[in-house]
């Protein structure tokens, strides 16, 4: 179902009289609250687990020879609640996705040992990441 058609399904179990709604956008009065009721439960439902599977997605970003840390912000990654570590990959671009490795996760002070000052000092593109 559909985020409209369970507004619809809460106006008509609620004999709440009118057409329906064709869109939740800029409602008022009972449809309004109709729809910041459905809102509110949607968010709660997806909020339940932190894991679930439909709540999942990619994200890829470009990274920058020098640049050790990248914000939030940086990268566009606006939503996320948590993250498979497991599943980190990296590639170079000019090689294409056929250059793809697993970044494996490592506590920090390895992380920090092996990348950051070994990397520091060559070029070379790294296979860990901070966990």
């Amino acid at each position: 179902m559909t985020f409209l058609e369970l507004a619809n399904r809460l106006l008509s179990e609620a004999d709440i009289s009118g057409a329906g709604l064709i869109t939740t956008a800029n409602q008022q009065g009972e449809y309004k609250q109709a729809v910041d009721y459905i809102n509110t439960a949607y968010a709660d439902i997806q909020l339940q687990h932190a894991n679930w599977d439909f709540l999942r997605g990619d994200m890829s970003f470009n990274t920058i020879v020098g640049v050790n840390n990248y914000s939030e912000t940086a990268i566009s990654l606006t939503d996320l609640s948590e993250w498979s570590p497991e599943t980190m990959r990296i590639y170079l671009t000019a090689n294409g996705i056929v250059s793809e490795q697993y970044l494996i996760p490592v506590e920090w002070d390895e992380f920090r040992d092996l990348f950051i000052w070994e990397c520091a000092y060559s070029n070379r593109i790294p296979n860990t990441f901070y966990n």
